[in-house]
């Protein structure tokens, strides 16, 4: 029997009323909280597989260095983890070298990892709220979780290009 008519079967006769068809909360921020884990340890590898002396690389020159590309990440995931937390972001370092890029990358990660395993249901449903910038007033809690994951593939999928633009494999994806 094959995929579509097993369903086909499923849904006729009712057994699908009996498949669980929502995770509960706590799986969901359970499983949400293992993916950033293994984003931060392939971002954090990502960014290691660049030569330090190639930190300082653009793939034009209106965009961002390669290590710019990763303190922009963490930047931004900070900020975005403070607003749901209310705590201050981290600021990022003056210079976006290879030692002070890893070390706010894994800064950072581990803040927003933290922030994450503190929150419930009732934080992710959380909409209006007059301490977010009003651009992100109407978007949920878990909207901005959401960004954040989505923002750090952007810049890893950024980095890709710089690494094969200087002749390097970047390292096998990770999900």
């Amino acid at each position: 029997m094959n995929r579509r008519n097993a369903l086909h079967i499923i849904g006729a006769t009712g057994l699908g009323a009996a498949l669980p068809v929502q995770l509960s909360a706590d799986t969901m921020l359970n499983e949400f909280n293992e993916r950033w884990k293994v984003s931060r340890d392939y971002t954090i590898a990502m960014m290691n597989a660049m030569p330090a002396e190639n930190f300082d690389f653009k793939a034009t020159p209106v965009q961002s260095t390669y290590g710019e590309q990763f303190t922009h990440t963490g930047s931004t995931n900070s900020y975005l983890l403070g607003v749901i937390s209310g705590k201050p972001p981290i600021p990022e370092p003056e210079v976006a070298n290879k030692e002070n890029t890893e070390k706010y990358l894994i800064e950072t990660f581990d803040f927003c990892a933290e922030i994450i395993s503190e929150l419930t249901e009732e934080d992710l449903a959380i909409i209006d709220n007059a301490s977010k910038p009003k651009w992100l007033r109407k978007s949920s809690n878990r909207d901005i979780l959401l960004r954040a994951y989505i923002h750090t593939s952007h810049h890893r999928g950024q980095a890709v290009v710089y690494l094969r633009l200087k002749g390097i494999k970047p390292p096998q994806f990770r999900v």
